[in-house]
């Protein structure tokens, strides 16, 4: 290399310290400073998931009960009677309509919506009458064959009709 007209020799590249130097440790305010950032994320996306969810729907207040003309249900069970003697509908439908008008009977005269509720539901109310009635029809509406005793299942809904009354 030539400074100022004269040659100069290569500088000798620096060798290494003959030991090595111990590694450096960060801050521990940075580690405060990452969970800290990483809270409020979180807290940000739990204020946004909270703020504009879906408002729960209110369960409506069961309506008032009325009182209800057990004739009107009764008929209806004499007039399903009938209609399964006559062979106009199989027993499996009987058994579904007796569920029907006992249920209807029922949500009619306590206001409890026991139309729209399963056996398991049923179960779980104070109406111990009812959800037995109910699940000696529920075989023969669901089982493979429906044939069981229905004399009795028209004995079970009148039994219920006549209790609500």
């Amino acid at each position: 290399m030539l400074v100022g007209g004269k040659a100069m020799a290569p500088t000798p590249t620096p060798s290494l310290p003959g030991e090595v130097m111990p590694p450096v440790g960060y801050s521990p305010s940075w580690l405060v400073i990452g969970i800290a950032l990483l809270t409020l994320v979180a807290l940000f996306y739990l204020f946004v998931w909270w703020f504009t969810r879906q408002p729960r729907a209110v369960a409506a207040p069961a309506s008032e009960p009325t009182r209800y003309d057990a004739a009107v249900y009764l008929q209806q069970v004499d007039a399903v009677a009938h209609a399964v003697q006559q062979g106009a509908l199989s027993q499996r439908e009987g058994y579904g309509e007796l569920s029907r008008i006992v249920r209807a009977a029922v949500r009619e005269s306590t206001g409890i919506p026991t139309d729209r509720m399963t056996l398991t539901d049923l179960r779980n109310t104070p109406l111990a009458h009812t959800s037995k009635a109910v699940s000696f029809f529920y075989p023969g509406v669901f089982g493979q064959q429906p044939s069981y005793d229905y004399d009795h299942a028209l004995a079970l809904a009148r039994e219920v009709l006549h209790g609500w009354n």
